[in-house]
């Protein structure tokens, strides 16, 4: 945010490189592929995640909280 971006994703804690990998792959796909908002992208990439047996647990996907301008 220092830097200027208008919107950053952060993570409330130490999550898996591989989930991480993963979910950052499906928000990009939801926000550049299918034109959403990054609120709504990561939402749909959360539950993505979650369908995923190996990913089920919500320490994989649920740290995740955009913040700053939501437009």
């Amino acid at each position: 945010m220092y830097a200027g971006a208008a919107r950053v994703l952060v993570s409330l804690w130490d999550v898996n490189d591989q989930a991480t990998s993963e979910l950052l792959g499906l928000l990009y796909r939801g926000m550049l592929g299918k034109r959403r908002l990054s609120p709504a992208a990561l939402r749909e990439a959360q539950v993505a995640l979650w369908r995923e047996k190996r990913w089920r647990a919500p320490c994989y996907w649920a740290g995740f909280m955009p913040q700053g301008e939501p437009r």
